[in-house]
Parts: structure tokens; C-alpha cells; sequence
């Protein structure tokens, strides 16, 4: 039986594990009106009719042809609607490495108030192709009505510099890289996308999140997730390199945010995921 220690106590969690492998990836989940919960990521999903137990064959599913973008992101609204997050990537492969000057990406937001049989015509967010982009299933709607995506831009050194950097260590009496990912230079900044209109409009938030420390520097924010706590102010948690997570604060519904500060959580530079739990009012931290 899986055990968890909080604050030093060991809690039984009840149930075990289920394993979800009809999806590839880290998919969206969400609650039908049926009783139902679908998964969805891409341009795949699939239902589970009993609680996660079991789940269906996975379907391929274009939720928006006219965009050909996949699901990134998927809830249920205030209004009762479903809301998702489509995105797509595209460069000029033909350019091969130097594609990455070439591309671009498109976010979409659309709705459906069908349990997402139909949906609505996607609305772009970043209309000048501004390159944030979210992390899986992070998108939220806080009690007033605003939508709140966290998004990351990702900044790396030149493929010699990389080449020379990484982590090295000891393997069969040997010097050898052990770790390329992380252990190069590299920076990655966090902003939100806003709508206050149900997502017809959106706006990207005042400057940018980034990890800061006067003597040492700056260091990334990574892959963000955001939640509203019960005073009403936003928290978004990143991964980042300082062996914890980077925690910030906006108390104005993610216009603007506090300077990012060390969590005290320990962790590798790994994403999170954060949810509220709906019968107890406490945050679960993944």
C-alpha cells in the first residue's frame, strides 16, 4: 500500500495505484457531466466510465480542424463549458538546427458547451506569435472569471557551448558525461496569458518571472503552475536549478507578480503539478 510522510506522520493512502498508458505523455483530465472522465492530449483521448479504473481505446480526436492544433490544456469553466488549450509548432525543417529562428507557435483557446462533441472557432492568445508556451495542463479559472495560463520561454547557449557543458562523473573508472540537460547554460522565463471575457480577448502579464538573486544571479523559472489560493492571490511554483522550487506571488490576479523566491521545497529541475482538493481545501503538490 503506497505511504506518504507529512510534517513526520505517516498517512495510508488508500486504493493503490492505477496505471493510465492509453494517453502517451502527461494528459489533460477532466470530469463529463455523465459522471465520466476524459484524458485527453493532442490530438488523442479517451474515457473512463468508472472512475480511472478502466479506460476505453484511445480515439484520434481534432477537437478544431480548422487549426489543426492539439490539446495542451483542458477544464471545466465557471459557465459549466469546457474550455482547452490548442497548440501548435511550426518551422522550417527544411533549415534543419537553424529552424529554431524560423518557427512559430500558435496558442488557441476554444469552448464547448456539448461535453465537447462540438467546439467553439479558437480564438489566437498570442497574436503576434509571442513564444510562451504552457506546460501540460495548467490553464485554471480563478472565482472572479479570469483565465490565467502560465507560460515559459526558453533560452539556451550555442550548440558548441552545450558541447563542451554538462555534468561529468565516475563510470567504470572512467570520466564521462552524465547529464547534458540542466548542466549548460540556459535561461527560461515565465509570463501568464489573462482574458476576463471567457476567453474572447487575452493579454499577456506585466513583464517577466524570472529566478533572481543579487549576488549570484539569475537563474530559470521553468514550466509553471499556477493556482489561486483563499485570500484570493495567485501562487505559481517553476522548476528551476537552485535544487528547490522557485514560488511568486501576484496579488492582483496575475497582472502583476512579486519577485520569485526558493519555495523551500526540495526538487530536481523537474515540473510540478499543483490542484486543490475539493473536499478537504488543501493543496496537493505532484
Amino acid at each position: 500500500m503506497p505511504r506518504a510522510h507529512a510534517h513526520g506522520t505517516s498517512l495510508e493512502l488508500t486504493g493503490g495505484f492505477t496505471t493510465v498508458n492509453k494517453i502517451p505523455g502527461w494528459p489533460s483530465f477532466v470530469t463529463l457531466k455523465d459522471g465520466s472522465i476524459l484524458t485527453a492530449r493532442g490530438h488523442m483521448w479517451c474515457r473512463s466510465a468508472d472512475g480511472g479504473r478502466s479506460w476505453a481505446e484511445q480515439e484520434e480526436w481534432l477537437a478544431c480542424p480548422e487549426v489543426r492544433g492539439g490539446i495542451r490544456s483542458i477544464i471545466r469553466l465557471n459557465s459549466g463549458k469546457l474550455g482547452a488549450i490548442l497548440i501548435r509548432v511550426g518551422g522550417l525543417p527544411a533549415l534543419c538546427r537553424d529552424s529554431e529562428h524560423f518557427r512559430q507557435m500558435w496558442l488557441w483557446f476554444t469552448t464547448s458547451d456539448d461535453e465537447g462533441r462540438t467546439w467553439s472557432t479558437p480564438v489566437q492568445m498570442n497574436r503576434y506569435f509571442t513564444f510562451g508556451q504552457p506546460h501540460v495542463t495548467t490553464l485554471i479559472q480563478t472565482k472572479s472569471g479570469r483565465l490565467a495560463l502560465p507560460v515559459r520561454a526558453g533560452f539556451t547557449a550555442s550548440d558548441a557551448t552545450r558541447a563542451k557543458a554538462g555534468a561529468y562523473g565516475g563510470v567504470d573508472g572512467e570520466r564521462r558525461r552524465v547529464g547534458g540537460h540542466t548542466t549548460y547554460p540556459e535561461m527560461d522565463i515565465t509570463f501568464c496569458y489573462l482574458s476576463d471575457d471567457g476567453g474572447r480577448t487575452w493579454r499577456k502579464s506585466s513583464g517577466y518571472i524570472f529566478g533572481w538573486d543579487p549576488k549570484l544571479g539569475s537563474f530559470p523559472c521553468d514550466e509553471p503552475v499556477v493556482i489561486e489560493l483563499k485570500d484570493s492571490r495567485l501562487m505559481l511554483l517553476a522548476r528551476s536549478t537552485i535544487g528547490q522550487l522557485y514560488r511568486v506571488h501576484s496579488s492582483d490576479g496575475g497582472d502583476n507578480w512579486d519577485i520569485a523566491e526558493p519555495s523551500g521545497i526540495t526538487s530536481a529541475y523537474a515540473p510540478c503539478m499543483i490542484r486543490r482538493i475539493p473536499t478537504t481545501g488543501d493543496l496537493l503538490l505532484i
